[in-house]
């Protein structure tokens, strides 16, 4: 008697953990994937246009810049949101995930 309770209990134990470990190993999964994705570091935005200023004005004067060329200009879009630049063919910003329109 006591040997079929034992099996009994052996068996039932053993289908509990079939059940259980899968379910387990999916939640450590999980768990593992959002602390991956809590520790990634956010892209930053660029500073605008703007904001960029030449190291000096004697090394801006020394080398003159290039005209953009209508080409290059449609390459680039800037962000309505944070102004930075993304690709012509983007339709969300690389940056802040605002939509370009």
């Amino acid at each position: 008697m006591d040997a079929d309770v034992i099996s009994v209990l052996f068996q039932v134990l053993l289908s509990l953990a079939i059940c259980v470990v899968p379910v387990l190993l999916i939640l450590g999964a999980i768990i593992v994937l959002v602390i991956i994705l809590a520790r990634r570091k956010p892209k930053t935005a660029p500073p605008p246009a703007s904001a960029r200023e030449p190291a000096s004005s004697a090394a801006a004067e020394a080398v003159p810049e290039p005209a953009p060329s209508a080409s290059a200009e449609a390459a680039v879009r800037a962000c309505p949101s944070c102004g930075a630049e993304n690709a012509a063919d983007n339709a969300f910003c690389e940056y802040c995930g605002e939509s370009l329109g």
